[in-house]
């Protein structure tokens, strides 16, 4: 994983780029590594590799692992542990991710992309900072909830996950979410994730699922935990249309982030709701000028 000439990770994006372009056979990678996992998670996932190896390589275990993990390397489906709620599962001594990028070169100039909105300038610079230290996201800042919608729009809702405050000073993140929500719904669109920065009190979290948002991730913000939970919750939503238990049952902890499990009927209520609310409150507004 560091190595003198060229790192690991950066070795391995070259063959995965090769792969594609030439059709070639998905070869497996493992990276051996140090580091603490918290540090290395993203970056392992995003350069195209299988899983890590921790160091000091246990020897005694390492040839089984091996052979159990090539048994059924891409997507790891070989025991029952690969069928649980986490991004990762363990094969004797290695950790495998269980869903790798094939082409990860092309991927970073479009997955993920995070839309972060925060009226605290030193927030989104803290999260922009944490999220693009290895080259892993790509990440959008706005400071004010007015700005969400407007900002997908001319993304063409080409983003992958929103990390919207909830206590922001014009509008809050619940209100622009309800906008999006509406949005979607009006023209038939699949939800766009969005999780909630909050202090997390009782009256912010009911506001919040209320809103149609997808879970919270607690302040002060835990920038050890953000990127892995972020690529572990990324995974979850991939793959929620196949296994939609995943995402809370009613509230599930996946790192620093609280998921929510919220019926379906009760976020179509939500938004006609605020649909409602707000074709009433246009009206109103036509009717006084």
């Amino acid at each position: 994983q560091t190595m003198k000439v060229m790192a690991g990770t950066a070795a391995c994006r070259t063959v995965r780029k090769w792969e594609a372009q030439k059709g070639a056979k998905f070869v497996p990678f493992i990276a051996t590594t140090g580091r603490p996992e918290e540090e290395i998670l993203h970056e392992v996932w995003m350069s195209g590799m299988n899983g890590y190896l921790r160091k000091p390589v246990d020897v005694k275990s390492i040839a089984s692992s091996l052979a159990e993990f090539l048994a059924n390397p891409v997507p790891w489906v070989g025991s029952s542990e690969a069928t649980s709620d986490e991004a990762t599962t363990k094969v004797g001594c290695l950790v495998v991710f269980k869903h790798p990028l094939s082409d990860p070169d092309s991927l970073l100039h479009r997955y993920p992309v995070i839309l972060v909105v925060d009226d605290e300038v030193s927030n989104n610079k803290l999260i922009s900072r944490v999220l693009t230290r290895n080259g892993a996201f790509k990440v959008i800042a706005r400071t004010d909830g007015s700005q969400a919608l407007a900002t997908l729009k001319d993304l063409r809702f080409k983003v992958d996950l929103v990390l919207m405050d909830e206590m922001m000073k014009n509008v809050n993140g619940s209100t622009a979410t309800q906008e999006i929500r509406a949005y979607e719904a009006e023209h038939n669109m699949p939800a766009t994730p969005i999780l909630a920065l909050t202090a997390n009190s009782s009256s912010d979290i009911a506001r919040i699922v209320q809103s149609g948002m997808d879970g919270c991730i607690t302040k002060p913000l835990d920038v050890k935990l953000i990127p892995s939970t972020i690529i572990e919750f990324l995974a979850l939503w991939k793959d929620r249309m196949s296994r939609p238990s995943l995402l809370g049952t009613p509230k599930s902890e996946l790192g620093c982030l609280t998921l929510f499990a919220k019926p379906p009927q009760s976020t179509r209520e939500a938004t006609r709701s605020f649909t409602a609310a707000h074709s009433a409150a246009q009206g109103q507004e036509r009717l006084a000028r």
